[in-house]
């Protein structure tokens, strides 16, 4: 939940300007298509892991969402290994 309002609020507030959701979990679908939608296409895209060569991905067919494929050295290089569970 945390990461769909950090979304739509750095692109009401112009924070980013492309956003990138890293995830497959369809509830951040909305997110995705309101800023999509309200701000254009530029300002909203997905990352999704692959596995086995195949990948889930979020995407929006209209308007359509470009979505970065990463392996695991890409994965890696990104990779955030903070905590956040913990206060």
């Amino acid at each position: 939940m945390q990461l769909a309002i950090d979304f739509v609020a750095g692109a009401i507030h112009d924070a980013y300007d492309t956003g990138v959701i890293c995830s497959t979990d369809t509830d951040l679908l909305p997110a995705l298509e309101f800023v999509a939608t309200r701000f254009g296409r530029q300002r909203a895209e997905t990352a999704a892991w692959l596995a086995g060569g195949k990948g889930s991905e979020l995407r929006l067919q209209q308007p359509s969402t470009w979505c970065h494929r990463l392996d695991l050295p890409d994965y890696e290089a990104v990779r955030d290994p903070t905590d956040y569970a913990r206060p």
